[in-house]
């Protein structure tokens, strides 16, 4: 998905925070490789980086905040496996409100 109208259209997040998954650079392949829809990745954390922040100044500049929530692999695995959720969008927006409700790093609540 590239078309940022399109990404906010399709967040089911209402409230006045939205959890945003964020991925760091040394450890993309790895998540895209691990997730289901994984093809739909951006091929490069650079080009992912790009889209995301466009997606985040979009929210923001609505005047709605956003929190970047770490998905580290390892993390999202057993919190995938430990729920039986899959490791795919629903997924991960179900464990970036989750890690955001929280308001601990994913660790401190697995």
């Amino acid at each position: 998905m590239t078309d940022v109208a399109e990404a906010i259209r399709k967040t089911p997040w209402s409230a006045s925070t939205v959890p945003l998954a964020w991925y760091d650079c040394a450890t993309y392949d790895e998540i895209r490789a691990m997730m289901s829809d994984g093809q739909a990745f951006a091929s490069t954390y650079e080009q992912w980086e790009g889209y995301a922040t466009k997606v985040e100044a979009f929210f923001v500049a609505k005047g709605v905040a956003t929190v970047r929530v770490h998905v580290d692999p390892g993390e999202f695995a057993r919190w995938c496996s430990d729920r039986r959720r899959n490791p795919d969008a629903k997924g991960r927006l179900a464990f970036s409100e989750w890690v955001a409700r929280s308001g601990a790093n994913a660790q401190d609540r697995l």
